[in-house]
This record gives structure tokens, C-alpha cells and sequence, in this order.
């Protein structure tokens, strides 16, 4: 609780800058939502004190239960004491094996190579996030969105207005996770040439979303042509920002 109350001290400070017209300076907002603003802190101090309390508790149905929403985010060390906890039954069960591959993954640093995966286009037809590393442009902008997120949909049409006005320098893919392939179809429309919203069909039970251990959408990862990541950023806060240094203003 006293966490909670700090992120609520936290979420009524930034609308106050917002109603100020503070909030514009990219420093401020660095500050606040940047890879290591106050936010960031106090988000990470929240999961690991729910990591605490799973590891204390995992021999309880509960403790076991929340497994599934800790499975991206941690570092290895966490996967591995779970995973150790865990009984051999439970070590053979989706989820345990799920841990197993958590302990073995991490989130991509700089020069990292992009994870391929499989993906679907708006014609559901089966393709490679590979392609998309082979149109000789300068980045490839690869961003995890949820139909469902208000923030990732706040953040298409910056990523489209980009795509669209530097198309001779970036190619963008939005992985969408969607409910069911219907919903993601209603979004899938929108691609174009430049920007290619594509279907992840249940991807956050599949090994390649752990492997990512990404676990906020939108989540963008910036990489150059030959697949090495430059740059990685969360929130469409931040997205106009980022976007503005590597390709330029709109």
C-alpha cells in the first residue's frame, strides 16, 4: 500500500504538469516515465515486492495462480528461484516450462539481434518478422501494441505519420496481441507499405513474447537494417520524442 500511495503522489504530480504546459520539455519527461524517471522506480519497486511475496508463497494455490503475470519483466536470478521452488509436477506443467525459458531469457540490450518469430498479416496469411528486415531501409521499427491499450492506440498515428513522411528511411511493424483474429482484423486495415500492423496469435502464452521479457505495451524496439537494436523506449509519451531524433520532425 504505502507503494501504491507513492504512485498516486506520482500520477497527480504529472497531471499537474501537464494542466501547466511543463510537461512538454522532454526533460521533464525523461524524469518522470524515462527508463529510469521516478516511474520506472516506483513500477519496479512494485513488482518486486509482488516477486517477494510469490517466491514466499508459491507452495499456495494463490502463490502459484499469479504466476502467469510474472513471467517478462524480471531478471533471471527470480526465474531461477522459482523455478527451483516449483515441484516436479509444476516444473512439467505449461507454466514451469514457461519459468524454464524465462531463466534462460532477457530483455534485448544494444547490438542484440531482433528474435524472430511468426506473425500474421491483414490477410492472415503466415509470414516472418524477418521480411521486414529486408527492404534496405535505414531502421526497422518494431513496436509490441495491444488493440486493447489505450496508450498503443494513442501511438498508430504518430508511427503512421512517420512511416509515411520518412518511408525512404524506416519500415514499421506493430505486433498487435488481440483477443481473437476478428478484432485484430479491424486494425490489420490499416496497414501500408511503410507500416504493417501484424497478428501475434496468442502471443503472450507463446516462448518468443518470453524470450522478449517485455511486458508494457506499446513497448518500441528501434533496429537497424542488419537487425541490431539501437534503442528501445515505452509509451506514447515518449514515442514522438524518440522518434523525432533518429528520422526528424513531421
Amino acid at each position: 500500500m504505502p507503494v501504491h500511495k507513492k504512485n498516486q503522489a506520482l500520477q497527480q504530480e504529472i497531471l499537474a504538469l501537464q494542466q501547466s504546459g511543463e510537461w512538454d520539455n522532454p526533460e521533464v519527461q525523461e524524469k518522470y516515465i524515462g527508463d529510469n524517471g521516478l516511474g520506472s522506480k516506483i513500477t519496479e519497486e512494485l513488482k518486486q515486492k509482488e516477486r517477494d511475496f510469490l517466491l514466499e508463497y508459491l507452495h499456495t494455490p494463490f502463490g502459484f495462480s499469479i504466476l502467469e503475470y510474472n513471467k517478462t519483466g524480471a531478471e533471471k536470478d527470480f526465474y531461477e528461484a522459482v523455478y527451483a521452488k516449483m515441484t516436479p509436477e509444476q516444473r512439467q506443467s505449461r507454466i514451469g516450462q514457461q519459468y524454464l525459458v524465462a531463466s534462460k531469457s532477457k530483455q534485448l540490450e544494444k547490438n542484440d539481434t531482433f528474435i524472430d518469430f511468426t506473425i500474421l498479416n491483414k490477410e492472415l496469411e503466415a509470414q516472418q518478422l524477418n521480411d521486414y528486415f529486408n527492404k534496405d531501409k535505414e531502421y526497422v521499427l518494431v513496436d509490441f501494441s495491444s488493440v486493447s491499450c489505450p496508450s498503443s492506440n494513442q501511438s498508430f498515428h504518430i508511427t503512421k505519420d512517420f512511416a509515411d513522411k520518412y518511408a525512404d528511411k524506416i519500415q514499421a511493424v506493430s505486433v498487435l496481441q488481440s483477443p481473437d483474429a476478428t478484432t485484430y482484423q479491424q486494425f490489420g486495415v490499416l496497414s501500408t507499405e511503410n507500416w504493417a500492423l501484424v497478428y501475434a496469435e496468442d502471443f503472450t502464452n507463446t516462448d518468443t513474447y518470453i524470450q522478449y521479457q517485455e511486458n508494457a505495451t506499446p513497448t518500441f524496439l528501434l533496429f537497424d537494417k542488419n537487425g541490431k537494436l539501437i534503442d528501445r523506449w515505452t509509451g506514447a509519451l515518449m514515442h514522438q520524442q524518440k522518434m523525432e531524433h533518429y528520422l526528424g520532425k513531421l
